[in-house]
């Protein structure tokens, strides 16, 4: 697991975390990826909102064609 949203990674919600918009920044560069991360964590046991991310819930960062290595 990572303290940094790292694609191909889990990761572990921060305080200072405040949206999945916000992770997908940090891992992607892009707010709009927040879906695919919102995806990615779709069979996770909690409901995955967008506009609310719950501190130390572990997330699947995913890896994106573009980032993927041939």
């Amino acid at each position: 697991m990572s303290n940094h949203p790292v694609p191909g990674k889990q990761y572990i919600v921060l305080e200072s975390d405040s949206t999945l918009s916000g992770i997908a920044v940090r891992a992607y560069g892009e707010a709009s990826k927040g879906k695919i991360i919102a995806l990615a964590n779709k069979s996770s046991h909690r409901v995955i909102d967008q506009d609310k991310v719950v501190v130390g819930e572990v997330l699947n960062i995913p890896v994106l064609k573009s980032d993927r290595i041939n």
